[in-house]
């Protein structure tokens, strides 16, 4: 890797650990408890060997679905894939 990418790695593991991630699905939240990671209500903190452990188990290749079935894109089938964005994860209201 090079040093941005490693920087950029380093940075994203230690935001997983240290900060965690906010589940809103308690089944989630379960299985990755069953999986080793800390859980603090539905916040969830991944230690260095559950992300690579996590990592490895992950298919080479998936599909994002759209309402269109002609524009569903599969990712990491060996060619770039180039998509606009799909809008933010959460939505959050003005009070919070």
């Amino acid at each position: 890797m090079t040093n941005t990418l490693e920087t950029i790695h380093d940075a994203s593991f230690a935001i997983l650990k240290n900060t965690g991630m906010i589940f809103h699905n308690p089944e989630a939240v379960e299985i990755l408890r069953q999986k080793g990671c800390i859980v603090e209500e539905n916040r969830v903190f991944f230690p260095e060997n559950i992300l690579l452990d996590l990592r490895s188990s992950a298919p080479k290749s998936f599909t994002l679905f759209a309402g269109n079935p002609d524009d569903c894109l599969e990712i990491g089938a060996g060619t770039p894939a180039y998509a606009s964005g799909y809008g933010c994860p959460n939505i959050i209201e003005g009070d919070g």
